[in-house]
């Protein structure tokens, strides 16, 4: 058993950590903080490798400068790791070492996933000016459920040492490699202690089939590693298809490797970043990731390694694993032998990491024997075989072929190298048969090209690019038949067959498929053939048109020809001659309607214009003549004017031309009838001008009187436009409103002087005449509800005076619907109200009195005492109440005593105080000198404040919390002088006396719960996911939790501890480890209270219906009617009292869970609150606030 001192860091908060010896040689757990700068080492990372990798170079100072980075990055982290108590420690393990003539095993749980990036191996001891690596084996300690015994080993121990040089990675010179090692294991082959097997440019096939060839003990790794930063994992590189890298990741590496049985015990990365992490998880690197997968013990590289280190390393390494050391051990020889090699400093590359307590994975069982002469042999044939496998693998050919010609004349039966040979030859002849192939392709030989790829194919199917090639030559040679159809066609002037070739070409490729131009003119030929082909098309229809008069069908046709090519035939000759039979017989068609209309003047003159264009075509249906006849018979009529003038109403005009015909000829025709009559229109036409006058001035009687002139004159004249009827209908109108103002104001004066009958009945006389007359609907209203008001004030008068207050409190209840002002006459109302409270009360607390009085005869004292209490509440002098109560509570507590032993006290609950503040959640507070100023903040239901009342009752400071509704939060400072409540996004802290903002605590929305700690120095929240404690000066997050969803929070009396309540029960954490120390699963649990002696805790369900009290070793169950909404300690811890839905505040015994009190309440109850001195009970509901006074007996 090794001499151990075993580390864990564990991460308290952000950025804060702490050391706690888990074991130690010489006793002891204590533990300390870890003061450490994370981020700024971290940032020294990349300088101190740098440092690391190029300190072997040459220098006189006594400490190098590469040295000193390095010793002071030591430096910082052993003063982190070891101080205070921890240092105690550690110099006492190791004395305990050196008795034991041993070395102190020093073990790091790094649990912190960015400490495990910090290099360790770099502890600098500035007291013993040592590094502590060099002194004693630092291991990094992964957790194991069991630790596998040691494998029993008969030497030789079988190390597989797998080499991955992929193309595209820095070239590894891998012949070198395989010499360094071989050089570093030579004495160990030499004695028989170690036999180390190659494989060389390993793939995932190559390294699955060679572990099946167990057994192997050791996988050595010799190549590229990598850390995939997105995923957080590391990879190494193997040799993937055509020689690229296959990078593989941790995980997958780790199923591969236990593929093998036994599984090896032991696997050494030589690469880059093989110990390198990330930020996010610990054990993400290589290294750690194969142990965490069960391999027993890693060995990995921090840093980028040389290749003279690597050699030393091994040599140191190997041997102490030959003769039987743990592990820990040889990682330690093999820095000592990198120390004794040169003065380099990359000793600190290696890590160790080791999976559980498995720092012993070898038990050899004999003593190893020198292997046979063949060996060495086998040595010699694996360098040659290892070189010829990397002149394979960088093309040179004929050196593999030379080289394995050499092993096999004294190896012949050596069927790796055989494989490889024909492998070699095969690719040679390969080469060959490609080159050919090549030449052809580039020649344009595509048949030849073709016949060499398909050889290849039959040889090696994925031969470099083949399949390409191929299917390029075969596309160029269908192209090239292509091509030579399409000139053929072309030759031939046969475009669509050519046409159609160019677009198989297309397909193929499109910098191909036009070649001479040939497709692009086989385009233009094929478009030119079927445009010739449609303007003939177009000329035969247009002609046809023509043929059939349908002139706009050949004008449409003869323009499209012409606007395709306008030289085409006799077109141009085509489209004016339709045109103009266009125009001709559109003049012909409008002869003939004016024709039909007889408007002979507009037919002659369309006549006119057939005759410019074709005087042929200008008499249409002889309408021409028509028309020239029938404008000469218009003039002969020209005497008709003064009747045109007569029908128009133009009766001036019309005198005028019958006067000269009187003069001319007295007898002609009808002239003195005519002229009477238009003489009558001309007085008609001048009334009714003077009538329209009229009734635009609205002049109504004057119209009327001018209508009545008219009537005389003509009655069918009488009233043109209805205007003589209007002016009839506005007198009488006038005379109407007169009518309406008088019994207007009649009625008005009636309301006025409250004789609402009088004024009802003249305000609906005008309503029969004018519902809408100015505000007869309003007054007609009122009037009727005054004469309906004055009528139940009489009712309520004479129901008063016969004392019949029932009937009384009807009536004005029926006044307050009506009008709240006009309820209570004489007070009237009021006492209705207080006489019929009076006598329902009266019959309530003789319904009390019969309910105790019986439950005092049967001895129910509990019963009894509860119902004469409700009547002390509501009268104490009601009868014997008092004599009875007292009765009652001897006979209780004598029965108490004779049943229990003890006296148990009961409580009288006083109402001393109601504050009409609806209350969501209340807190009581105290402040000022021995804390003798008391106060109570409500947080307002359904309202965005919180105010502060005074012990009289009286608001003293109005809060806007600016979130309305729930959840409800208030709760004060210890000393009174601070107030959290709910706000946007999260939490607020507010000063009590003035209302000023002091903090906002950004715990996101979804906060149901705030309660200060004992001393004021933190706030807790409790929200849709977590419960967190803040600094209640800065805001900052000092502890949190993820429960969900969180619906109140307290502290423990010395503020160590914090319980939650939440949907999945009750939950308590300890605050300065983080660490959940209890939990009682019950069912939706919604308030809690930790009483002030700390031993016990009481929660509110939502959904059972019951209260829980947790006292040492036990749980009681405290039922209730409904959902319990609130509890509550007294400030001694002897009682709890609880509110519930059902309207009920209970007040138990804390000790034994008796209940001693039920106040009713007519609300749901939402919160209650004890006095600091405990002697007043504070409860809400969405109403109000009562303050009781508790009475213990």
């Amino acid at each position: 058993m090794a001499t151990i001192l075993e580390l864990q860091i564990c991460k308290l908060h952000p950025r804060e950590y702490e050391v706690r010896v888990v074991k130690a040689a010489a006793g002891g757990e204590p533990r300390a903080p870890l003061i450490l700068n994370v981020d700024e080492l971290l940032e020294q990372r990349p300088a101190l490798e740098d440092k690391v990798v190029f300190s072997a170079e040459p220098t006189r100072r006594a400490v190098r400068p590469s040295e000193q980075l390095v010793q002071r990055v030591g430096r910082q982290l052993f003063d982190a790791l070891f101080s205070d108590q921890i240092l105690v420690t550690y110099r006492a393990s190791l004395g305990v070492a050196q008795e034991r003539q041993e070395c102190l095993q020093i073990v790091l749980r790094l649990d912190p996933p960015e400490l495990a990036l910090l290099p360790w191996e770099a502890l600098f001891d500035f007291r013993n000016d040592s590094y502590v690596c060099l002194q004693e084996p630092i291991v990094r300690h992964l957790p194991s459920e069991r630790t596998l015994n040691p494998l029993p080993v008969q030497p030789p121990l079988r190390i597989l040492a797998v080499i991955a040089s992929p193309r595209g990675l820095p070239l590894l010179d891998t012949n070198a490699e395989c010499a360094r090692l071989e050089e570093a294991l030579a004495e160990q082959v030499k004695v028989g202690s170690v036999e180390l097997v190659w494989l060389t440019d390993a793939s995932w096939t190559s390294l699955h089939n060679r572990l099946h060839a167990g057994p192997w003990h050791v996988i050595h790794f010799i190549g590229h590693g990598d850390y995939d930063l997105h995923y957080e994992e590391g990879q190494i590189a193997l040799v993937g298809a055509g020689g690229r890298a296959h990078m593989v990741e941790a995980f997958r590496l780790a199923q591969l490797i236990r593929l093998a049985n036994p599984v090896p015990r032991l696997v050494v990365l030589n690469s880059c970043a093989s110990a390198q992490g990330g930020a996010g998880d610990g054990f993400s690197s290589t290294g750690a990731a194969l142990v965490r997968s069960g391999i027993n013990a890693v060995a990995a590289m921090q840093f980028s390694i040389s290749d003279d280190a690597s050699v030393c390393f091994a040599h140191g390494f190997y041997t102490a694993l030959a003769y039987g050391r743990r592990v820990d051990d040889a990682v330690r020889s093999g820095r000592l032998s990198m120390l004794g090699a040169s003065k380099s400093l990359e000793w600190i590359t290696p890590v160790l990491y080791v999976h559980g307590e498995a720092d012993v994975l070898f038990d050899l069982t004999a003593q190893p024997q020198p292997p046979k002469g063949g060996a060495q042999c086998n040595v010699g044939s694996l360098r040659l075989y290892t070189k010829a496998s990397e002149e394979l693998r960088i093309g040179h050919l004929g050196k593999a072929i030379e080289l394995l010609d050499d092993l096999l004349s004294f190896d012949p039966d050596n069927s790796d190298a055989i494989k490889m040979r024909d492998q070699a030859a095969r690719q040679e002849r390969l080469i060959k048969v490609y080159d050919r192939a090549a030449e052809a392709e580039e020649s344009e030989d595509w048949n030849t090209a073709i016949d060499r790829y398909e050889q290849i194919m039959q040889g090696d199917p994925n031969y470099r690019d083949t399949v390409t090639r191929l299917d390029f030559c075969r596309d160029r040679q269908a192209i090239a038949h292509l091509q030579d159809k399409l000139r053929s066609f072309a030759s031939e002037e046969r475009w669509q067959a050519a046409l159609y070739v160019s677009e198989k070409l297309e397909q193929l490729d499109a910098t191909a498929a036009d070649p001479d131009g040939l497709s692009t003119r086989a385009r233009q030929e094929v478009a030119k053939e079927q445009y010739t082909a449609h303007l003939e098309n177009l000329y035969a229809q247009a002609f046809e048109a023509e043929r059939s008069k349908d002139w706009n069908t050949a004008i449409d046709g003869f323009e499209q020809i012409m606007q395709g090519d306008p030289d085409y035939r006799d077109t141009v000759t085509r489209l004016d001659f339709c045109r103009d039979r266009q125009r001709i017989a559109h003049l012909q068609d409008k002869l003939r309607s004016f024709a039909s209309e007889e408007r002979w003047q507009a037919a002659l003159e369309v006549s006119e214009r057939l005759e410019q264009l074709d005087a042929t075509a200008a008499d249409p249906d002889g309408l021409s003549t028509r028309a020239r006849q029938e404008v000469h018979l218009e003039n002969l009529y020209a005497q008709a004017l003064a009747f045109e003038a007569e029908r128009s109403k133009d009766w001036n005009t019309a005198i005028d031309r019958y006067e000269q015909i009187m003069q001319g000829d007295p007898d002609d025709r009808d002239t003195v009838t005519r002229l009477d009559f238009c003489r009558d229109r001309q007085r008609i036409a001048r009334l009714q001008d003077k009538l329209r006058s009229f009734a635009s001035e609205e002049r109504w009687q004057a119209a009327l009187e001018v209508g009545e002139r008219l009537e005389q004159l003509d009655a069918t004249a009488a009233d043109p436009d209805g205007l003589s009827t209007r002016a009839r209908q506005e007198v009488a109108k006038e005379q109407y409103t007169a009518h309406l103002e008088n019994l207007y104001a009649q009625a008005f004066e009636a309301e006025r002087s409250k004789d609402w009958n009088t004024a009802i009945d003249g305000y609906e006389q005008i309503m029969q005449g004018d519902p809408d007359y100015r505000d007869t609907v309003t007054r007609l209203d009122f009037c009727r509800d005054r004469q309906a008001i004055a009528h139940l004030q009489d009712k309520l008068r004479s129901f008063a005076s016969e004392e019949r207050w029932q009937a009384a409190l009807e009536v004005g209840e029926r006044l307050e619907q009506l009008d709240a002002t006009a309820a209570d006459p004489d007070g009237l109302s009021t006492r209705a109200r207080q006489e019929v409270a009076k006598e329902q009360y009266t019959a309530h607390l003789e319904n009390l009195y019969a309910q105790a009085f019986e439950a005092e005869r049967s001895k129910d004292w509990n019963t009894a005492i509860d119902g004469y209490e409700q009547i002390m509440q509501g009268d104490p002098d009601y009868r014997d109440t008092v004599t009875r109560l007292d009765f009652c509570r001897d006979r209780q507590r004598i029965a108490r005593s004779t049943s229990s032993g003890r006296n148990s006290s009961s409580i009288f609950a006083r109402k001393t105080l109601d504050i009409a503040a609806p209350c969501g959640a209340m807190a009581w507070g105290s402040s000022g000198q021995h804390q003798s100023v008391q106060h109570l903040a409500v947080d307002i239901w359904t309202d965005a404040q919180i105010n502060v009342y005074d012990m009289a009752g009286a608001e003293r400071l109005n809060i806007k919390t600016g979130k309305k509704g729930p959840p409800y939060i208030a709760s004060f400072s210890p000393d009174g002088t601070r107030l959290v409540g709910k706000g946007k996004k999260g939490a607020t802290i507010w000063n009590s006396y003035t209302g000023k903002k002091l903090l906002h605590i950004p715990a996101g929305n979804g906060v149901a719960a705030a309660e200060f700690n004992p001393d004021g120095t933190c706030v807790a929240t409790g929200s849709y996911d977590l419960a967190c404690i803040w600094d209640a000066e800065t805001a900052e997050k000092v502890f949190w939790a993820e429960q969900r969803p969180v619906q109140a929070v307290a502290f423990s009396p010395d503020g160590n501890r914090l319980i939650v309540a939440d949907q999945c029960g009750l939950h308590v954490w300890q605050v300065d480890t983080g660490l959940k120390i209890f939990e009682d699963r019950r069912s939706f649990l919604n308030s809690v209270a930790y009483s002030p002696d700390g031993k016990r805790a009481a929660a509110g369900s939502s959904t059972d219906n019951k209260a829980y009290l947790w006292n040492p070793g036990q749980v009681h169950e405290l039922a209730h009617n409904a959902p319990v909404t609130s509890v509550a300690f007294s400030p001694d811890g002897t009682r709890l009292a609880t509110g519930s839905e059902d309207g009920r505040v209970r007040i138990w015994d804390a000790v034994n869970a008796h209940m001693m009190r039920k106040i009713r309440h007519n609300l749901p109850v939402n919160s209650l609150a004890f006095s600091p001195g405990g002697t007043r009970l504070a409860t809400g509901t969405r109403h109000a606030v009562t303050v009781w006074a508790l009475q213990y007996f």
